[in-house]
């Protein structure tokens, strides 16, 4: 897939879902909620997407690699 928001990013749903927590916590005043966006984006970071990268390069080879080497992993 490498059209809509694809094309952009390869993890618009993580980076939909850190937005939206930042977002909440700017909007609420909320300093924890801050905390709790940075931590996802650091798990998802280190954990999910490392996890998930590896097992589409083993499923899709070379078309993957070139996908990821065209779109940047976030913005």
């Amino acid at each position: 897939v490498d059209e809509g928001p694809y094309r952009f990013g390869r993890h618009p749903m993580y980076l939909g879902l850190a937005v939206l927590l930042a977002g909440g916590a700017l909007a609420l005043g909320a300093p924890a909620l801050l905390l709790a966006a940075m931590a996802f984006v650091a798990i998802v970071r280190r954990v999910h997407i490392p996890h998930e990268e590896a097992q589409l390069r083993q499923r899709f080879g070379g078309w993957y690699s070139d996908y990821a080497a065209d779109v940047r992993r976030w913005l």
